[in-house]
C-alpha cells in the first residue's frame, strides 16, 4: 500500500515517501520502529483501511524495483492491535484480490472493527453527507440521507466485507437499493444533467429554497419533474462498487445508473462512475473538527443508529 496513518480510528492519512518524511511525523519513538531478522530497521504504522499494524518497507534499505511501501504486520504493536477479521476484509491485505470476497453470515456478531465503523459513521454522518454532496451529481437531501442511513443499518452495511473506515460515505450508497429519481435534484453542467435533458418524459426546473430570513436562495441544482400526466419510471441505482490494487495504490470506484422501465434485465438510459478518494473522509473528520458540522444530521444519526 502507498499510504499509512500513525493512530487507529479517525487519524490523518499520509503518503509513504522517504525516511526523512516518516521521521518528521513519528520522530524516533521506538514504538514506531521494528528491526527485522535481517537486521534492517523498518517503520511501523497503521493501515488506513482496517486499523491493523503495518510495516513500512524501503525506508532504510533499497528495494529491488520497488519504491517504499507499507505491508500488513501480523503482530500487535504498542499503538495498534492485530485484528484478523478486519485484516481479512481489508482491501489492502491482498494485492491480487479485488472486491467480492466471500461474505460471512451477517447473523454473526459484529467484530470490534465493524462496531468502530458503525460508531464512526454515527459520529461523523454529517461529514459523510457533505462529501457525497461535493462529489455526486445528485443532491443528497436530508430525507434522502435518512433513507440511506436507515437502509445501511437494516442491511448491516458496517459488516459489508468491502466496508472500511475510509469509504463509509460510499458504503452508505453501496448498502442501498434503487430509488425514485422524480423530485430529486441534480447538479447543472454534469453528465447526469445533460443526459436528463435528452429525456422528453421529464423536465428540469431550478431548485430554490427560502432561508431562515425568508429570502429565496438560488442553487446549483435543478429538480426533476414528470412532464406527462401518467406515472413515469425513472430510477437511480448505485452499483458496481469496485476496489483493486495497482502498483501499491488502492483504486476504488462506484457506478451510478438510471433506468426508465421496470423491465429485468435493467434497461439503462445513463451510466457513470465516481472515483473514491481513500484519504478524504478520515482526513476531513480528523482535521477541522468543528467545520462542516450539522446538528440536524447528527441527531438523525443518533436516532437511527442505536448502540450495538
Amino acid at each position: 500500500m502507498d499510504c499509512y496513518k500513525l493512530h487507529t480510528g479517525m487519524s490523518v492519512t499520509y503518503e509513504v515517501s522517504t525516511k526523512e518524511d516518516f521521521e518528521l511525523r513519528a520522530g524516533k519513538n521506538k514504538d514506531y520502529y521494528y528491526i527485522g531478522r535481517d537486521g534492517v530497521k523498518r517503520g511501523l504504522a497503521v493501515c488506513p483501511a482496517c486499523d491493523n499494524p503495518v510495516r513500512i518497507l524501503g525506508l532504510y534499505n533499497k528495494l529491488n524495483n520497488r519504491k517504499p511501501h507499507a505491508r500488513h504486520h501480523n503482530m500487535s504493536t504498542a499503538f495498534a492491535i492485530h485484528d484478523e477479521s478486519a485484516y481479512y476484509h481489508c482491501p489492502l491485505s491482498n494485492p491480487n484480490q479485488e472486491s467480492g470476497r466471500d461474505e460471512a453470515s451477517k447473523n454473526r456478531e459484529p467484530s470490534a472493527y465493524e462496531k468502530s465503523m458503525y460508531y464512526m459513521l454515527r459520529d461523523y454522518f454529517d461529514k459523510a453527507i457533505y462529501i457525497l454532496n461535493q462529489d455526486l451529481s445528485i443532491r443528497v437531501s436530508f430525507s434522502f440521507a435518512k433513507r440511506l442511513l436507515e437502509e445501511f443499518v437494516i442491511n448491516k452495511g458496517y459488516m459489508n466485507p468491502d466496508a472500511s473506515i475510509y469509504n463509509l460515505p460510499w458504503i452508505l450508497l453501496d448498502s442501498n437499493f434503487s430509488f425514485n429519481m422524480i423530485q430529486k435534484q441534480v447538479k447543472r453542467d454534469t453528465e447526469l444533467h445533460d443526459a436528463l435533458l435528452q429525456m422528453d418524459r421529464i423536465r428540469l426546473e431550478p431548485y430554490k429554497y427560502k432561508d431562515k430570513n425568508g429570502n429565496i436562495v438560488e442553487t446549483e441544482y435543478d429538480t426533476i419533474y414528470a412532464n406527462v400526466k401518467e406515472y413515469v419510471v425513472l430510477r437511480g441505482h448505485f452499483i458496481q462498487h469496485i476496489r483493486r490494487i495497482r502498483n501499491d495504490c488502492l483504486e476504488e470506484s462506484i457506478g451510478f445508473g438510471i433506468s426508465d422501465s421496470e423491465e429485468i434485465p435493467i434497461r439503462w438510459v445513463h451510466r457513470e462512475k465516481y472515483g473514491i478518494n481513500p484519504w478524504r473522509f478520515p482526513n476531513l473528520c480528523k482535521n477541522g473538527i468543528d467545520k462542516y458540522r450539522n446538528e440536524r444530521f447528527l441527531k438523525a444519526a443518533r436516532d437511527i443508529m442505536p448502540d450495538l
